[in-house]
C-alpha cells in the first residue's frame, strides 16, 4: 500500500497524463495532469472501468491518437505486473501544429511558385523580345532602339519586384515554425510600435491585455498594420490605434481616414503574393501580417466604408488570468 502511495505521488507530478488502472479493467487514480487537461470529461473517471471511460473520448484523431480538452494527445500503456498498468498521454499538440503549419506552408509555396512561374514568365518574354530587336534591328532609328531599351529595363525592373515579393513570402514560410511563445503583454508591443514612428499623427489608446504569443513577429505584425494605416491616412486626420479587451479576445483595430479602396481591391487586399495597390511591398505584407495572426491563434480583418476610411482589426484569444505573469 505505501509503495501505492509512493508511485501515485511520482505519477500526480509527471508532465504526462496518467491513468492507472487495475487488473480488473477499473481506474484507480488519475494524475492531476490528465485532470487539468481532461477537466468535467475525466471528472468521476476513479471507479468506471477503462473501457467505459474510453468510449466517451470521441475525438479520436487517428490510431492511438486523440483531441482533448483542446490538446491532441498520444496514448501509451506501460504494465504494472500483477497490479493492473498505466495508461499514459503525451500532449503532442505543438507537433501537430507544426505538421499543420508545414502542411499549410508546402501547400501556399505550391500556389506562390505556380504564380511566380507565370508572373516572371511574361517579363522575360518581353525582355527577350525588345533584346531579339536591339540586337538584330541595327538600322532601327534611335528613338526606337531607346523605346525598346526602356521596355526592356521597364519588364526586368517588374521581375526583380516579383522576386523580391516572393523572397519575403518564403522567409515568412520558414520562420513560422519557429515563433518563441510567451506570456506577454500585447498593449507593450503595441505602444512600443506606435513610439517608433511618434513624429507621425497616432491617436493612441490601449488597454493592457496578455496574449500567448511571439513578441518580435507581434511587432512585426503590428508595425505592418501601422505603416498601411499611414499611407492612406489624409494629410489632416489621424490614424486610430485601438486595443481593447472584448469577449475575452484582445482586439486591435488599425484604422485611417484616407479614401476606401474599391471593392475588387478589398477583396484581393490578403490574397497571396497579388498586388492591391500598385505597392510592392505593401501587396505581401499584408499577406504575412495575416498569416501571422493566424498562426496565433487569431485572425485579421479589413473593412473599408465611405466617410469612415479603412479598418484592419486584429483579434487574439487572452490568456486566463492564472497564466498571467504574477510579476505583471
Amino acid at each position: 500500500m505505501n509503495r501505492n502511495h509512493t508511485l501515485t505521488s511520482i505519477l500526480d507530478v509527471l508532465p504526462l497524463g496518467v491513468a492507472w488502472v487495475d487488473t480488473t479493467d477499473r481506474i484507480t487514480f488519475i494524475n492531476h495532469t490528465l485532470a487539468e487537461w481532461g477537466g468535467p470529461t475525466t471528472q468521476g473517471w476513479v471507479g468506471q472501468t477503462w473501457d467505459r471511460c474510453w468510449r466517451t473520448l470521441d475525438g479520436t484523431v487517428e490510431g492511438e491518437e486523440l483531441a482533448l480538452g483542446g490538446r491532441y494527445l498520444r496514448r501509451r500503456q506501460a504494465p504494472l505486473a500483477d497490479e493492473g498498468r498505466l495508461e499514459i498521454f503525451e500532449d503532442i499538440t505543438a507537433l501537430r501544429d507544426c505538421e499543420d503549419g508545414l502542411r499549410e506552408m508546402f501547400i501556399v509555396w505550391d500556389e506562390a511558385s505556380a504564380f511566380h512561374a507565370h508572373e516572371l514568365r511574361n517579363p522575360l518574354t518581353a525582355i527577350l523580345g525588345f533584346g531579339t530587336l536591339l540586337r538584330d534591328r541595327a538600322t532601327a532609328t534611335e528613338e526606337k532602339r531607346r523605346e525598346w531599351a526602356a521596355r526592356t529595363v521597364e519588364k526586368a525592373q517588374t521581375m526583380r519586384e516579383s522576386i523580391e515579393v516572393y523572397s519575403t513570402a518564403s522567409r515568412f514560410l520558414a520562420e513560422r515554425h519557429r515563433f518563441q511563445r510567451l506570456a506577454l503583454n500585447l498593449a507593450q508591443v503595441v505602444e512600443d510600435v506606435v513610439r517608433d514612428v511618434a513624429d507621425h499623427n497616432i491617436a493612441l489608446f490601449s488597454t493592457p491585455c496578455w496574449v500567448n504569443g511571439d513578441a518580435d513577429r507581434l511587432r512585426r505584425l503590428v508595425r505592418i498594420l501601422v505603416a498601411h494605416a499611414l499611407s492612406h491616412a489624409s494629410h489632416v486626420s489621424r490614424v486610430q490605434v485601438r486595443l481593447t479587451v472584448e469577449e475575452g479576445q484582445a482586439v486591435l483595430r488599425v484604422g485611417d481616414s484616407g479614401q476606401p479602396l474599391p471593392a475588387e481591391a478589398q477583396a484581393a487586399i490578403f490574397e497571396p503574393l497579388r498586388p492591391h495597390n500598385g505597392t510592392p511591398g505593401s501587396r505581401v505584407d499584408l499577406t504575412i501580417a495575416r498569416g501571422l495572426a493566424s498562426a496565433h491563434g487569431g485572425t485579421l480583418e479589413f473593412a473599408s466604408l465611405p466617410e469612415q476610411g479603412n479598418t484592419f482589426t486584429l483579434t487574439l484569444p487572452v490568456l486566463s488570468d492564472e497564466d498571467i505573469p504574477t510579476n505583471s
